[in-house]
């Protein structure tokens, strides 16, 4: 009988905590969410430790991914459960979620480009799957949000507007040279969801 907690694995960054009993050694092909600065992104980490078999395609956003897995380019897709759109993978009649599972994303921060030293920022960068830490950044609750398509975006754009901040991940933010005022979240366990195309069986692993 399986026991809770029994199927954590450590695997490059991340330790994953299987929902259900299939196999983490996929060797097909998955989209996932990634970056020019080579795979900063939360989702490219989590993809990384767990699909140590698998080759994985990076994407600019999840929706393109979606259109790669419907055109049958790529076998999966890879979301994470707090992606504010996820609802539209799941109700879309040509992709099919074919597994979940736990894995732990890295640290998420509020900050800043170093030389700025902006008492009340006017514009905060960030992703839409974090937008739900907006106040606890202490931010105005006025302050303009503008989106990103994800966490290195919002940290890439914030680098060069002095007056502005980002709500991103640890890795942006080293990568960027940003001051970290805040740590947001360290290592919350994140449900992700991978899908593939609806009529294909399931997702084949060793």
């Amino acid at each position: 009988p399986h026991r809770p907690g029994a199927g954590v694995q450590a695997r490059g960054h991340a330790a994953i905590t299987r929902l259900r009993l299939v196999s983490s050694s996929y060797d097909y092909t998955v989209a996932a969410l990634s970056d020019c600065e080579g795979g900063l992104t939360c989702t490219m980490e989590v993809a990384r430790a767990h699909f140590t078999a698998a080759s994985i395609t990076p994407v600019d956003s999840f929706e393109a991914g979606a259109d790669l897995v419907r055109s049958g380019a790529v076998e999966s897709l890879i979301v994470p459960g707090a992606y504010p759109l996820l609802a539209s993978f799941i109700m879309d009649p040509l992709l099919v979620a074919r597994d979940v599972f736990l894995g732990p994303i890295v640290p998420l921060v509020l900050a800043r480009a170093p030389e700025s030293e902006l008492a009340a920022p006017k514009t905060v960068y960030l992703h839409g799957a974090t937008e739900a830490l907006v106040p606890e950044a202490g931010l105005p609750p006025d302050i303009q949000r503008l989106h990103c398509v994800s966490n290195t975006e919002a940290c890439r754009r914030a680098a060069s507007d002095r007056e502005s901040v980002a709500i991103t991940n640890q890795p942006s933010a080293s990568h960027f040279q940003m001051k970290v005022l805040k740590v947001l979240r360290v290592a919350i366990n994140m449900p992700w969801i991978l899908f593939s195309a609806a009529g294909t069986g399931q997702v084949r692993g060793k």
